[in-house]
């Protein structure tokens, strides 16, 4: 047994767009991965996000690391290569499984085919 086509195909995709987004972006800042956002840790419902204190807080993109952003607006855009706060994506997160193939493995005490991590 493994996973079902539906999600392989979902997870292969994401791997691909990962892919692609390294090579397009290999500055991207490694600590949001891209997305100019982090967890705020001072949440208590760990539902909040914060700027990037590596990237947007500094200036710099998060998608293609310049020292580009433009902070005056009411959002934050790189003038390099045309990120955009709360519209651009980052690296996809969303590898895992969701057949339920990993949860039958894991009750079974074979953990070897955890998703990778980013």
């Amino acid at each position: 047994m493994g996973h079902s086509e539906e999600c392989t195909l979902r997870r292969e995709a994401i791997r691909d767009k990962n892919r692609e987004f390294r090579e397009r972006y290999p500055n991207h800042c490694k600590t949001c991965h891209g997305w100019g956002e982090v967890q705020d840790t001072t949440d208590p419902y760990l539902d909040g996000l914060e700027p990037c204190p590596d990237c947007v807080e500094n200036g710099i993109c998060p998608r293609c690391g310049e020292h580009s952003l433009d902070l005056d607006g009411s959002r934050n855009k790189c003038i390099s290569c045309g990120w955009e706060e709360y519209e651009s994506e980052g690296l996809g997160f969303n590898n895992f499984c969701t057949c339920g193939y990993l949860l039958t493995e894991v009750s079974e005490g074979i953990v070897s085919n955890i998703p990778e991590p980013l």
